[in-house]
């Protein structure tokens, strides 16, 4: 069984490019024996520690004759290529005493025989000093005695080596020691000056960069330099977006306005969910502080002063927003608003490797009533638990983080008052203050409550001496292996102001391991500010999210206003975009310019260009390793493309494309631009069975519909766990969304309950709503969801689904399944559903859909039915199939307000003139959408959450190991796992 291609998917999504080999590796609190490290010296005192919630190997060094530590020996051949192409040193590492000499009592390095870059650490009253043996020092200002993150990082160019602590440059163009000490290897413990001191190691991980990268079937960026040797005549620049001229929603409640002020910001998360399929944004409206609005869920008023408040809006297309109804808080006594809680900011995940699904949603931030950073988690994105620490840092700005999927950890930026000497500023009182700088922080894995690294970004001599930033936002996108950020730069008008003024602005940034960060030489905006006195002439922040990837655009929300810092008045949310991969580009200036790669091997047989040649042109050539041109693809040989301007230009050879007669070998490629521009390359290939087929298949064959979409109105009817009578109300909200009352009538008082009708579910007692009388119904009060059914969602849409029984009873030919309002009721008739003398009717006193029905086929059965409609098309599902279509309801639904459900022997029922008799319903539903085939055939199954469903074909006639739970299971709870996808493949390919 072939199936290249699953593993190309693993390392696109589970790890980046391999920039070097790693030659020696130590982590956490395993013994280094048991990862290849060797003992050098001793004995000394070791072990396995944990501290400060960081496990680590402790190494002490008493002095005398008791020093040591462990050791890798290095291969002639790893020396070469360390020596010729650069290497990196990396080790998290902790001196726990407050005052330590700086000896070679701690030390960790790598000695090449004739030279060496060995760390000592020590600390004085508790601020870490760390030195090169035979070099320079650095005291670490503003540092406690914590963790740190050491890097030293050799570039082969110079012969040089920089040493990087916690991200920042502490000690620049190190040439080296000429001792023989540890010559050969990389070590780290103690040394033999005959100090003595204690030091823990959490991570020792030595790196040799390789001769020719590794680039894979990753998209190259051109955002530095990583994959370029070359460059001339051209110049890298950050590329604007195209921004709308108006905002995509403004404030409209109580809870989104300030002083008058309507106010939208995008201190929040906007993306878009593939689970519920729509856009869903979580923002946040402040109503600052001068009111005194109660809101008890939340606690306030309390602690959050400014009352920050989180709520949540969905969108089909990401540029019409609708605020639901969510019932979960009250505000000023009323509970029909958007709100959910209270982050000042939501960096709102969806995880769909979360194996418990009461977390696949999380979300973190600064929460005022706690003074710190707090995690909340969600089956659903709308109902969260009770917030937990995650940071015991008190920010008051934006905490904003991403998970970086290929290095399995999370990264976060934020906003803190700098510490160094060289960013303070005097403030209004003629006191010194810390300007405000961004700072990065690093998770030690996938854990939100696990932030171990931290680094700062701080303004230099490219920017204005009163320059301070406001945060920043990082974000990783499609398979490029890069993180992004958007730093908010503030451009302080008067520093000494007590109030700072002045406008915000968004560049662009970068990173590969979340920690060391750079900025382009091009500092404008990503997105420019717009003309005075539009919506976001003032400033522009973006969400805590950045940007997604949908289709080929790149979409950014931010908040915008059209007022500076200082006066921020109205404030609303606007929508960016970039086409795919076109954040940075390299430019050719006046006229031509040339890009050469650095070598790499090559693994598919088709290159793809992301170009911008509008007025220009544009070539490629391909050059050996040597930067010798390959007959047959040298410059004189590619066709020139004028006047393009494509995501996904395939090059040509005259007529060839096909590169498989160079896979294998390593190559350069040389870029010719002529008044163009260059985004980015990928390499791909084009099997016989490639990963896209086997989607596309998959897609047909195994589906998760993952419906979390939350009904307006859910009756499950579960009140009891046995048949019996119990009151119509359920102010518990165990069983239903709202309350359910008798309507007219003295029978019944109350409702008899059933079994539930699921039919793959062997548990009875769930009740079921028996409507057996002769004269009655139930009502649903008017509410705020019904009375905006159908104006919340594009479409004007509407879902009616509900379980019911009937008993054998041939005399009534009438059965009434759902009645919406009529205009004695207080609205307009919608939504009626019947089957009357062997017709099933639905639609309104306009546009009918009537169809054939014999209820016989129906009796002592449990039957599913599904009415879905909109102002262009009806349909009826009967047990998850499709029945009956017809057109659309006229005018579509203009809102509900009270819906009956059973029979009444009155005109409000237009024409219903028998009983319904001996019938009971259950699981009640209205959607205020359309759902898709796939969502009913979930809603049918009576679960909650996603599940996989076959519509073709039982599992079993696919492939024997269908039947074997351990190889393939299709009702996993959370995803599809690689398990399912090697059978589906195996079938495919044994298809093809």
């Amino acid at each position: 069984m072939r199936i290249i291609t699953l593993t190309v998917l693993c390392c696109v999504l589970l790890a980046g490019p391999a920039y070097a080999e790693i030659a020696a590796m130590h982590q956490g609190a395993i013994d280094p024996e048991t990862e290849g490290w060797s003992v050098f010296r001793g004995p000394f005192d070791s072990g396995s520690i944990n501290s400060m919630g960081l496990d680590a190997w402790k190494v002490e060094d008493t002095g005398g004759s008791q020093e040591g530590g462990y050791d890798v020996a290095l291969t002639t051949a790893q020396i070469n290529d360390a020596q010729t192409n650069g290497w990196t040193l990396s080790a998290r590492v902790r001196t726990p005493a407050a005052d330590q000499s700086l000896n070679d009592a701690i030390l960790t390095g790598v000695n090449f025989g004739s030279l060496g870059f060995i760390l000592q650490f020590g600390a004085t009253a508790g601020t870490p000093v760390v030195a090169f043996i035979g070099g320079p020092s650095a005291t670490l200002t503003g540092l406690d005695d914590g963790w740190h993150l050491y890097e030293v990082i050799y570039d082969s160019a110079t012969g040089s080596a920089d040493l990087f602590v916690d991200g920042t440059e502490q000690i620049s163009n190190f040439a080296g020691w000429n001792g023989t000490f540890l010559a050969g290897t990389v070590a780290f413990g103690s040394g033999s000056g005959g100090g003595s001191g204690i030091g823990y190691y959490n991570m020792v991980e030595f790196e040799v960069n390789a001769g020719n990268i590794d680039i894979g079937f990753q998209t190259q960026l051109f955002v530095d330099d990583f994959v370029i040797d070359q460059r001339q005549n051209v110049v890298r620049k950050a590329q604007q977006a195209s921004r709308m001229d108006d905002p995509v929603m403004v404030g409209e409640y109580p809870w989104e306005e300030s002083g008058g002020d309507k106010r939208i910001l995008l201190y929040g998360t906007v993306l878009y969910d593939s689970l519920v399929e729509q856009y869903r944004m979580w923002y946040m409206g402040r109503i600052g502080e001068s009111t005194s609005v109660e809101i008890p869920e939340l606690n306030l008023p309390g602690e959050n002063i400014h009352y920050d408040l989180t709520s949540y809006a969905v969108s089909r297309d990401g540029i019409h927003w609708d605020r639901p109804n969510l019932g979960l808080v009250h505000f000023a006594g009323d509970p029909e608003n958007n709100i959910m809680l209270d982050f000042h900011g939501a960096s709102v995940f969806l995880d769909p490797e979360e194996s418990d699904p009461q977390k696949r949603y999380k979300a973190i931030g600064f929460m005022r009533r706690f003074h710190d950073i707090r995690v909340c988690y969600s089956p659903d994105g709308i109902h969260w638990s009770e917030p937990k620490q995650a940071s015991d840092r008190y920010n008051e700005g934006a905490f904003n983080a991403c998970y970086v999927p290929w290095l399995d950890y999370y990264v976060a930026g934020s906003i803190e008052p700098s510490t160094d000497p060289d960013h303070q500023y005097i403030d209004c009182e003629g006191d010194p203050q810390g300007k405000r700088v961004a700072v990065a922080l690093r998770t030690g894995g996938k854990d939100l409550t696990n932030w171990v690294d931290k680094t700062y970004i701080n303004p230099d001599a490219q920017d204005d001496p009163d320059t301070q930033f406001y945060g920043m936002t990082p974000f990783v996108y499609g398979d490029n292996c890069l993180i992004f950020g958007f730093l908010h730069v503030f451009d302080v008008i008067d520093p000494q102001a007590c109030f700072h003024d002045g406008p915000i602005e968004a560049q662009l940034v970068y990173s590969r391991d979340g920690l060391v960060w750079h900025r382009l030489e091009d500092r404008q905006p990503v997105i420019s500010l717009g003309p005075n006195g539009s919506y976001d002439g003032g400033m522009i922040m973006m969400t805590a999210n950045g940007a997604f990837l949908q289709n080929d655009e790149l979409i950014a929300y931010y908040t915008g206003t059209q007022y500076e810092h200082g006066l921020q008045g109205e404030i609303t949310a606007g929508r960016a975009t970039w086409s795919r991969d076109r954040l940075v580009a390299l430019e050719a200036e006046s006229g031509s310019g040339t890009v050469v790669t650095k070598p790499f091997i090559l693994e598919g047989e088709t290159l793809k260009v992301n170009v911008d040649a509008t007025g220009g042109s544009f070539y490629v050539e391909v050059l050996d390793e040597n930067s010798v041109p390959v007959s047959g693809f040298a410059a004189a040989d590619a066709n020139v493309y004028n006047n393009v301007d494509e995501l996904n230009l395939v090059p040509q050879w005259g007529s060839i494309s096909d590169l498989s007669t160079l896979v294998g070998q390593a190559i350069r490629l040389k870029f010719y631009l002529t008044d163009a521009k260059l985004f980015a390359f990928k390499i791909g290939t084009v099997p016989s069975y490639n990963f896209d087929d086997l989607l596309t298949f998959a897609g047909d064959w195994l589906r998760s519909d993952g419906l979390t979409i939350t009904p307006v109105l859910h009756l499950k009817l579960e009140e009891t766990g046995y048949a019996g009578y119990v009151t119509l109300s359920d102010s518990s909200g165990e069983g239903n969304s709202c309350n359910v009352s008798r309507v007219d009538g003295q029978v019944p008082s109350s409702v008899s309950w059933s079994d539930s009708p699921c039919p793959d579910d062997p548990v009875d007692g769930f009740g079921a709503l028996d409507l057996s009388d002769t004269t009655n119904c139930i009502g649903i009060s008017p509410s705020f969801a019904l009375q905006n059914l159908g104006k919340r969602y594009l479409g004007n849409e509407a879902t009616f689904s509900c379980w019911l029984y009937n008993y054998a009873d041939s005399a009534v030919k009438n059965r009434g399944v759902f009645f919406h309002g009529s205009d004695s009721l207080g609205g307009t008739m919608k939504f009626q559903a019947t089957w009357k003398n062997g017709y099933l009717w639905f639609g309104d006193t306009r546009r009918v859909l009537s169809a054939s029905f014999n209820q016989d086929n129906y009796k002592n059965v449990w039957t599913h039915f599904v009415f879905t409609g909109d102002k262009d098309a009806t349909a009826v599902y009967i047990n998850g199939d499709l029945y009956a279509t017809g057109g659309g309801i006229q005018f579509g639904f203009n809102g509900a307000h009270s819906i009956r459900i059973g029979a009444r022997t009155d005109s409000q029922w237009n024409d219903i003139t028998e009983a319904l008799q001996y019938a009971v319903v259950d699981d009640i539903r209205i959607y205020d959408r359309v759902l898709t085939e796939v969502q009913i055939e979930e809603i049918m199954g009576c679960r909650e959450g996603p599940v996989f469903y076959f519509p073709l074909c039982s599992p079993a006639n696919i492939s024997p190991k269908m039947g074997d739970a351990d190889v393939f299971n299709p009702n996993n709870p959370d995803i599809v796992n690689l398990n399912d996808f090697s059978v589906l493949a195996e079938y495919w390919l044994n298809q093809n």
